[in-house]
């Protein structure tokens, strides 16, 4: 045996030149341990990292058995195996344990190269490289528990978890997906995910995946998935790229849930919607049928009323100035006022039916201004007086209202309202009497006072049971079918008066016994004017002369119709006035052109040029620069609220509708006279 130990003849050479004391020198230099083994299994060379490592000297080592120092790490049977596989094959490795003597265990990496025979002093050698892996083994193995660790915590998450590789392949399926699906682990690895997907479904989720993998973007989609019964159930998957350290894909994590339950009440939910949806759109589009309806019913009715308004413009005109005429013997006078109110009957029906017609169809607006409720009343007493009277009644009116302040609210429309529970109570009241009172009422409204005013109509007429209080305010319906025929009437007016009311955010109720009397209750806010509407100027008392006072004003009235000139014509003269007359808009505007005029009586709807258009070229001065201030008043048979704006709007100073009669043109003429200063 050579030895090789460093002691020797340091010029002693091995066979081809190389001397001991070089391949001593060589293999100290490493600071892994190396053996080399001779071909009789002795230990022909260690290196100090080796002695170090079995805590041995080197001299003890070589010459040795490589059994006596190795078998107790690997065992004999397995030193044997592996020195032979090393001789056969030229390379061999094994991993072995080792127990130093300071009670540390090393795991060790044997790693053998035959060299030639010829290489080294002419024999055939092993060389065994020891490596301490005993780090990198701790590290796989808490590598290996963490992997368990993750694999038995993922498992047991309640979700379908699956985790794919960066090709996108699976290679984990959690405890929860095998049981959904009932396959083992071998089985779902083979199929893979797409095997229980919908074949409608495939193609999408395979086109999210990938867009999910190209984009390093999140996945969450809805699928048809079957489970270990054969059914399909609606899964809601979610995926998500896992971040990689190294250049390769990332892999990705997928996670599913049964929203098979959810699903089919989101279908339900979407059907009824739908149903809904579908119901809403028919009830709108029939919404929009019956307001198309109304509207074409009120734009009719509306034609219907000018068309009848016109012509009775001049029966009730001549009326009345036939019952206000003093020469007239009593007969005649008696049948010109019969006929007065005939026509002034005839004309709250139409204005009946076209109010309701207008309510029906959602377009009945309030147009507030200024009302002095004292004056109200005094014009209330002056229209219904005589009525009450000439039935034997007492008729009474009690103004318990306190102050000058005016009332904000539509004039025009409470005084319809009061003027129907007027009649009403006049036509049922035979004996007795009927009275009109008005007063102030504060009321306690959200912890604070509100001012109201509270209008109260009572009668000692028939009364009324009640049923038919309970159906007093219903359309089209009479109290008794006895009364009905004894008191004509069309049943909207006290319907309408309800509505009215309501508009202005008030209340009408009614209080009767039968045989004794009814009582009325009519109570609305008393809101304030606001300060823009205030008119300027120390004196809100309107002053109403009874005869004109210096020259008279220039008068030019336009009407397409004849027997409305004529009357209109007439009616001015007995207030005094003397007129001209033109039949159309282009008529007017050459007499315009020439002339100067104060006051003009104009009708709105005429063919060709008509009163909106003749009202908008006075004020912008067509007409003459001396006639832009001329006070127009406009006459029309179109009594719709939306009319009565235009015509305001179009520049008009007044509105009065047809038929005119002495005492709406005389109202009219009022601020006229106030605006010239002729009082």
């Amino acid at each position: 045996m050579v030895q090789l130990d460093g002691e020797g003849d340091p010029s002693a050479e091995s066979g081809n030149g190389i001397t001991d004391d070089r391949l001593h020198g060589v293999f100290n230099v490493l600071r892994e341990p190396v053996l080399v083994i001779d071909d009789t299994d002795a230990i022909f060379f260690a290196n100090e990292a080796f002695a170090q490592l079995l805590n041995v000297s080197r001299r003890k080592l070589v010459g040795e058995p490589v059994a006596d120092w190795i078998q107790p790490v690997i065992g004999g049977s397995r030193l044997r195996r592996f020195l032979e596989r090393s001789r056969a094959e030229c390379t061999a490795e094994e991993i072995c344990r080792l127990d130093t003597g300071e009670g540390e265990r090393k795991s060790l990496l044997l790693q053998a190269r035959v060299t030639p025979p010829e290489e080294i002093i002419g024999r055939g050698l092993v060389v065994l490289e020891v490596s301490d892996i005993t780090e990198q083994e701790e590290l796989e193995q808490r590598r290996k528990e963490a992997v368990a660790l993750q694999e038995g915590i993922l498992g047991q998450i309640p979700v379908l978890l699956c985790l794919c590789t960066g090709e996108g392949h699976p290679y984990f399926f959690n405890e929860h997906w095998l049981s959904y699906t009932g396959k083992s682990l071998v089985e779902q690895l083979r199929e893979g995910i797409f095997e229980h997907v919908h074949a409608d479904d495939r193609e999408r989720l395979d086109e999210s995946i990938n867009f999910a993998f190209a984009e390093e973007e999140k996945l969450e989609i809805e699928v048809r998935f079957r489970n270990a019964r054969g059914k399909y159930r609606w899964l809601h998957l979610r995926g998500l790229p896992l971040e990689t350290k190294s250049g390769h894909p990332g892999e990705f994590a997928l996670a599913a849930v049964e929203v098979d339950a959810l699903k089919s009440r989101e279908q339900s939910l979407a059907a009824v919607l739908e149903e809904e949806r579908l119901l809403r759109n028919r009830a709108l589009e029939q919404k929009a049928a019956a307001d198309r309806a109304n509207r074409e019913k009120s734009a009719y009715l509306s034609l219907a009323s000018h068309e009848i308004r016109t012509p009775m413009n001049p029966v009730i005109g001549f009326a009345d100035l036939l019952a206000s005429n003093p020469k007239l013997d009593g007969d005649s006078k008696e049948m010109a006022e019969m006929i007065l109110k005939s026509g002034k009957n005839l004309l709250l029906l139409i204005d009946e039916v076209l109010d309701f017609a207008k309510i029906e169809a959602g377009v009945l607006h309030l147009t507030p201004e200024p009302v002095d409720v004292h004056d109200l009343l005094i014009e209330l007493d002056q229209q219904y007086a005589f009525d009450a009277k000439s039935r034997g009644l007492e008729w009474r009116v009690k103004d318990e209202v306190e102050g000058n302040e005016e009332l904000y609210q539509d004039r025009i429309r409470l005084q319809q309202a009061l003027g129907t529970l007027l009649t009403h109570a006049i036509k049922f009241t035979h004996t007795g009497h009927v009275e009109l009172k008005a007063r102030v009422d504060p009321v306690e409204v959200q912890g604070g006072k509100v001012a109201m005013l509270h209008f109260i109509i009572e009668d000692t007429g028939v009364g009324m049971g009640e049923e038919e209080q309970r159906i007093l305010f219903k359309p089209f319906m009479q109290p008794d079918m006895e009364l009905s025929e004894k008191y004509s009437g069309s049943g909207l007016g006290l319907a309408i008066a309800q509505k009215v009311v309501e508009a202005m955010r008030g209340s009408l109720v009614v209080e009767s016994e039968l045989e004794k009397g009814t009582t009325f209750h009519l109570t609305i806010p008393f809101t304030e004017v606001p300060q823009e509407e205030r008119p300027s100027g120390a004196s809100k008392k309107k002053q109403e002369p009874e005869a004109l006072e210096g020259d008279p004003p220039s008068v030019i009235i336009v009407d397409d119709e004849e027997s409305s000139r004529h009357v209109n014509s007439s009616l001015l003269q007995f207030l005094g006035y003397n007129s001209e007359t033109v039949a159309s808009g282009e008529e007017l505007m050459a007499r315009l052109q020439k002339n100067k005029y104060d006051l003009i009586l104009l009708d709105v709807m005429m063919p060709g040029m008509d009163g909106f258009q003749v009202a908008r070229r006075v004020r912008k001065g067509q007409m003459g620069e001396e006639n832009r201030d001329a006070y127009i008043i406009a006459v029309t048979g179109c009594v719709q609220d939306e009319d009565r704006r235009l015509c305001l709007k179009a520049g008009c100073n007044a509105y009065v509708p047809k038929p005119l009669t002495i005492s709406n043109l005389k109202n009219a003429l009022r601020g006229q006279r106030s605006v010239s200063g002729k009082a």
